[in-house]
């Protein structure tokens, strides 16, 4: 089938009023290319979007509101802490968005590759087994500009913390900071993962305290002249 990669329910907030997505390549021989569906591509069979399909209905009702039982216990301006979460359900609806990546062949995710892991997280999906919570444990920020949450989808990265490899993916407004390492048990913040007693953690930062997303930034603004004239052509197509 046509399979998103990341699921559908994170690009509302990037759809323009036309439901279409500008998709800015950082190279600047590349085009920028226009969607109006969030990034396919032929992947899963009819079963196993269903199977998935379970994992991303909790995930958005619980991300974004809806008729779940989950109880937050605390608040504060650096950190939200549900409680109640069902681990089993989100904590396969966050290893289905990494898998999937590994085994896209979509541009955007041509540097993630998850190696031995890929087939091991396959089979905890196939078999609908969560792990332990540190076994490829995501840690999840909120991106805020002061008042609300600020939505972007980027390509995801590798990066090295301490002798550890992450990758983090950007999408729905939050980063997703994945540890992926056999040794994942020592990670000095592995407390702020999804838990098996049905806690999470989910950190705010402004987006301005982001060093990479600054970065991006740089090569979005010198690409902003041809993002409007692209803009400013679609509009005159009504």
């Amino acid at each position: 089938m046509e399979s998103h990669i990341i699921p559908e329910f994170f690009y509302k907030s990037v759809y323009d009023k036309k439901h279409k997505i500008y998709c800015i390549p950082k190279s600047e021989n590349k085009r920028i290319e226009i969607l109006q569906k969030g990034i396919r591509e032929k992947l899963l069979c009819k079963n196993c979007e269903q199977k998935f399909s379970i994992f991303e209905n909790y995930a958005k009702k619980l991300i974004y509101g809806g008729r779940i039982d989950v109880k937050i216990t605390q608040g504060a301006p650096q950190y939200t802490i549900y409680n109640d979460v069902d681990y089993k359900t989100f904590k396969l609806f966050q290893l289905s968005n990494i898998w999937r990546a590994s085994i896209a062949r979509k541009p955007m995710f041509a540097d993630f590759n998850l190696g031995p892991h890929e087939e091991k997280i396959r089979q905890m999906l196939l078999t609908e087994n969560p792990g332990k919570y540190y076994e490829y444990g995501c840690l999840i920020m909120a991106m805020t500009d002061g008042s609300e949450i600020m939505d972007i989808i980027c390509d995801p990265r590798l990066v090295r913390v301490d002798n550890f490899r992450c990758y983090i993916f950007l999408f729905g407004g939050f980063i997703w900071f994945y540890v992926i390492a056999k040794h994942a048990n020592k990670f000095p913040n592995k407390y702020l993962f999804a838990s098996e007693n049905g806690r999470l953690i989910i950190l705010k930062e402004h987006i301005h305290n982001i060093d990479f997303l600054q970065a991006d930034a740089k090569i979005l603004r010198s690409r902003v002249d041809e993002y409007s004239r692209l803009a400013q052509k679609d509009a005159r197509i009504i």
